[in-house]
């Protein structure tokens, strides 16, 4: 599976002098920065552009489902490299440098994996450290949650029918891991 993650050095602190901020967001003396602990960023960014595929992007290959009448998806394809518009899908950015020694409160919303005709919707997404992952089975199908982290725990958990939850929290920072479904092999997603 290729996923490609692309790092920045200093992505942050470009974003915000692009935005006009007339003092760094992590100085001392913003009034914003919670005590103790370090200065917590309150800060708001956001990040334009466009991972851009060049050449022929491959053909998806199909795959079969026929094997579990639950699955239903006689449309799915791999999702190793996914091209829409000359854009490449699925790219996770990761900012290196800029932010040591700064706190983020974690956000409180849950983000959702879902188990949805047999493949993972989305394919790569994102949390903060002990931000809420829910995952779901969607599917008439049983599945299993088998995540490889290598720094957080590991989960391998059973979601025997249609509607079933699990929420987890990781609760340390892990650039990129595989989350699979051991009953269908082809099921494959990334969390960063």
């Amino acid at each position: 599976m290729r996923t490609i993650l692309v790092t920045l050095s200093m992505l942050s602190l470009l974003a915000l002098g692009a935005c006009g901020q007339p003092k760094g967001p992590f100085d001392e003396d913003d009034s914003n920065a919670p005590s103790g602990g370090g200065p917590k960023a309150n800060i708001n960014a956001t990040v334009k552009g466009k991972i851009v595929f060049e050449g022929t992007a491959p053909t998806p290959k199909k795959i079969p489902t026929s094997s579990d009448p639950g699955c239903m998806n006689p449309n799915l394809v791999s999702e190793d490299v996914v091209v829409s518009d000359g854009g490449l899908e699925h790219v996770m950015l990761f900012v290196s440098k800029g932010h040591e020694g700064k706190g983020f409160d974690p956000k409180t919303e849950v983000v959702t994996l879902d188990q949805k005709g047999c493949h993972y919707i989305p394919h790569a997404l994102t949390l903060q450290v002990n931000q809420p992952l829910r995952v779901l089975n969607s599917d008439d199908t049983a599945h299993n949650i088998h995540a490889h982290p290598m720094i957080n725990a590991g989960f391998n958990e059973s979601q025997s029918r249609k509607g079933v939850e699990t929420t987890k929290t990781f609760t340390k920072e892990e650039i990129l891991f595989p989350v699979k479904c051991d009953v269908h092999n082809w099921m494959l997603a990334f969390i960063g």
